[in-house]
């Protein structure tokens, strides 16, 4: 996005992360915790989280001040892990993983779209399965996550079925990652 010229701002409430960040971008990163200061009102026209929501205590009052920052025309993009996982359902060690003390709040298509609804925005949730057929193979042989190196895809001679994999857990929203794309209301 940097590249195509937006002007992008970053907000990070861990020192360690925005310290991370500027490692790897010259992008601003304000410290800014959204629940207690305020920023520009409808200052932005797009606003991305990434695995964000499911750490948030309220996620129905901070996107109601998350709103608060989008111009009228604005987006919001939010990416969480699925409730719904295919996975979940297939391997007790990959289930125990699943479940993590970090994450105040699990979201299926269904509740991330009706949280959206109460927060004032109208959303549309699409699935993304992030890793492929190998990585479930593997959870179901070894019983722990590819840590070192995950598998994404794979081989050019074996695409079709890492295609057919993901396209059909994400037409499902059975895939490990939802995204919900709101806009007000």
């Amino acid at each position: 996005m940097h590249k195509k010229k937006y002007n992008i701002t970053g907000i990070e409430i861990s020192i360690e992360k925005r310290t991370m960040s500027k490692k790897v971008t010259k992008v601003k990163i304000l410290d800014v915790d959204i629940n207690t200061k305020s920023l520009d009102i409808g200052n932005f026209n797009t606003i991305v989280m990434f695995h964000v929501l499911e750490h948030i205590r309220d996620p129905i009052t901070f996107l109601k001040k998350v709103k608060k920052l989008l111009k009228p025309t604005g987006k919001l993009i939010v990416e969480v892990p699925n409730c719904n996982d295919f996975q979940l359902g297939l391997n007790k060690s990959y289930k125990d993983f699943y479940w993590q003390r970090a994450h105040l709040h699990y979201f299926t298509p269904k509740n991330l779209k009706r949280v959206f609804s109460h927060a004032g925005f109208n959303a549309k949730i699409l699935g993304v399965q992030r890793y492929s057929i190998e990585n479930m193979f593997s959870w179901k042989l070894t019983n722990k996550p590819q840590l070192n190196e995950p598998k994404y895809s794979l081989l050019k001679p074996y695409e079709w079925i890492e295609k057919s994999y993901k396209h059909n857990l994400e037409k499902n929203l059975k895939c490990d990652t939802i995204i919900a794309i709101g806009r007000n209301i």
